[in-house]
C-alpha cells in the first residue's frame, strides 16, 4: 500500500510492529488482552502525529495470517479511527479475540461499535450459539453495506439508530456461513435465518430489552412470497429475503421454544461439533438434530421448510365443563405450520392468566385444543 495507510484483513497482522511506531505498537498490543475500548489511532493523530514507522516509503507490505477461512478480505484508509479491544470467547483455554472497529468520523454511532461487537462475541461463545467464536480476529469496517467475511464486516453506519443489531448480525455469520460451510447460494436459510434468530436475541439480551427486532412474516405468510426455504435460494426472487431470514428465523425461534434452552443448545453444540469445515446440506441438519435431541421432529421440518402454507391458530369459542366448574377456551389451528400456542385470559372478577404451550401440541396432527380456565371463574 502506499505509506499513509492502515490496512485490515482477515487473519492477525503479522508485522504491526515494523509498521507502527512505538507508542501506537504499544496501544495495539494493549488492546489484545484488554477488555476496554482503546483507541489505536485517531483521524487527527493520523494528521498530527507520527503513527507510521513507514512514512517515507513509497509501497508499504502489510502481512496477515489465517487459517480454516473459506474466503478472505481487506480494507484500508488513510483517515479511519481505529478502536480496539478482546474478550475471552473460551473460558476452557482463555483464548482470547481480538476486536477492532475502523471508522470514520462523520460515522457518529461507530464509537460504540468495538464495544458492543465484544460484547456480542462473548454472548455467542457463552450463551447463543453457546460456541466459542472460531476465530482470532474480528473487524467491523465502516463500508456502505451490510456483510460478512471471515473474521470481518463491512457495515454501514445506522446512526442515528444503534449499531447493535447490524453488528451482531454480520458477526454472528462467522458461525454460519464460515466456520460450517454453508452454501449460501442454494440454502440461505441456513445462515441468513440463523443470523436474523442471532441478532434480534443477542440485541434484545445485551440492550436489556431496548434494541433488537423480529423479522416480519406474518404479513407475507401465505401469499406467493412465501415460497418453501428447501426451494434453492439461487432460484428465487422477491420471495429469496423471506425465504432466507423470516420464515426460517420464526422456525428456529419456534424449535427453541419447542426444545428449550438446554436441550436446544445441546442440539446446536453438536451440529456444529459434527459438521464445522463439512459443508453441511438440509438433512445433515434435519437429521443431526433428529438425532441429538432423542427425538423424531420430521413433523416440524416439513411444514417450516418443505410445504407451502401458513401459521395461524383461531379461537372458536368458550364453553362450559360443568362437572370440572371451568370455562374452556376452544383453539383451532387453522393453518398448517406447526406454532406456539400463547394465550392471556381475562376473568370476570379483573384478574388474568396466561397459558403457553409449545408447539409439540400439534406434534399428532390434532387440529384443536381445549384450554380449561380457572375453576368458579369466567
Amino acid at each position: 500500500m502506499p505509506a499513509g495507510f492502515q490496512v485490515w484483513a482477515t487473519g492477525e497482522w503479522q508485522n504491526a510492529k515494523d509498521i507502527l511506531t512505538s507508542d501506537y505498537f504499544a496501544r495495539w498490543e494493549k488492546a489484545h488482552t484488554s477488555k476496554e475500548v482503546i483507541s489505536i489511532f485517531s483521524e487527527n493523530e493520523l494528521k498530527t502525529s507520527e503513527v507510521f514507522k513507514t512514512s517515507e516509503v513509497s509501497n508499504v507490505a502489510f502481512r496477515f495470517k489465517a487459517s480454516d477461512v473459506p474466503d478472505f478480505a481487506f480494507a484500508a484508509s488513510d483517515h479511519y479511527n481505529w478502536d480496539a479491544n478482546s474478550v475471552v470467547v473460551d473460558d476452557k483455554t482463555g483464548r482470547r479475540t481480538f476486536v477492532s472497529a475502523a471508522y470514520n468520523t462523520a460515522s457518529t454511532d461507530y464509537p460504540q461499535v468495538a464495544k458492543i461487537a465484544a460484547d456480542g462475541i462473548r454472548m455467542m461463545s457463552t450463551w447463543l450459539p453457546g460456541y466459542p467464536f472460531p476465530y482470532p480476529v474480528m473487524t467491523v469496517f465502516n463500508g456502505d453495506d451490510g456483510m460478512e467475511y471471515p473474521m470481518m464486516c463491512n457495515d454501514v453506519s445506522t446512526a442515528p439508530r444503534s449499531p447493535m443489531g447490524l453488528t451482531l448480525h454480520e458477526i454472528s455469520h462467522t458461525y454460519f456461513p464460515f466456520m460450517m460451510g454453508i452454501n449460501e447460494q442454494d440454502h440461505a436459510w441456513m445462515d441468513e435465518g440463523w443470523a436474523a434468530f442471532f441478532d434480534y436475541l443477542l440485541s434484545d439480551s445485551l440492550s436489556n430489552h431496548t434494541e433488537g427486532g423480529v423479522r416480519d412474516y406474518s404479513s407475507i405468510a401465505g401469499t406467493e412470497n412465501d415460497v418453501p426455504p428447501m426451494v434453492k435460494s439461487r432460484n428465487l426472487s422477491t420471495a429469496y429475503r423471506n425465504a432466507s431470514y423470516q420464515r426460517p428465523s420464526q422456525a428456529y425461534f419456534t424449535l427453541l421454544d419447542l426444545l428449550g434452552y438446554e436441550k436446544f443448545h445441546q442440539c446446536m453444540t453438536e451440529y456444529m461439533n459434527r459438521w464445522k469445515g463439512k459443508h453441511p446440506a438440509p438433512f445433515d441438519f434435519f437429521q443431526t438434530w433428529n438425532n441429538a435431541s432423542g427425538q423424531n421432529l420430521d413433523w416440524f421440518w416439513k411444514p417450516w421448510f418443505f410445504d407451502w402454507g401458513y401459521p395461524d391458530l383461531g379461537i372458536q369459542g368458550v364453553v362450559n365443563d360443568e362437572a370440572a366448574n371451568c370455562q374452556v377456551i376452544l383453539v383451532e389451528r387453522k393453518g398448517n405450520i406447526p406454532i406456539p400456542l400463547h394465550l392471556v385470559v381475562e376473568y370476570s372478577d379483573g384478574s388474568k392468566e396466561t397459558f403457553h404451550q409449545t408447539a409439540a401440541v400439534w406434534r399428532d396432527g390434532k387440529q384443536n385444543l381445549r384450554i380449561s380456565c380457572a375453576e368458579g371463574k369466567k
